[in-house]
């Protein structure tokens, strides 16, 4: 897993690519994600356009993340995510916490207001 961060306009940009596949992998997002936080950061996008698999502890670790978020008022969008993802995310009833926009453009207008 690779996890690079750009940040914009007061707008941190995190793209995960490779596999989302357990504890470590998200040991360093959630790591990037509270730093960031506590600097005070408070608008994510993820960008998962090139994230090739994600297992039930990938998943898990990106729903920790979206716990902490709404615990802080910070807000979080998952962007570019992939059919397979977006359908589990949907099988799960997942997007009742996750808010997803089909494009890092979309993501950025989400979070402007």
């Amino acid at each position: 897993m690779n996890l690079t961060k750009l940040e914009e306009n007061g707008l941190i940009i995190y793209e995960i690519a490779g596999n989302l596949l357990g504890e470590v992998d998200g040991q360093v997002i959630f790591e990037s994600f509270t730093t960031d936080f506590e600097k005070g950061n408070l608008k994510f996008i993820f960008d998962l356009s090139n994230l090739k698999y994600i297992n039930s502890t990938g998943l898990g670790n990106l729903l920790k993340i979206v716990t902490k978020a709404k615990e802080t008022n910070a807000q979080i969008c998952f962007t570019n995510l992939s059919e397979s993802f977006n359908k589990l995310i949907l099988m799960t009833r997942l997007n009742q916490f996750f808010t997803i926009a089909p494009s890092i453009a979309e993501a950025k207008g989400m979070l402007a207001g």
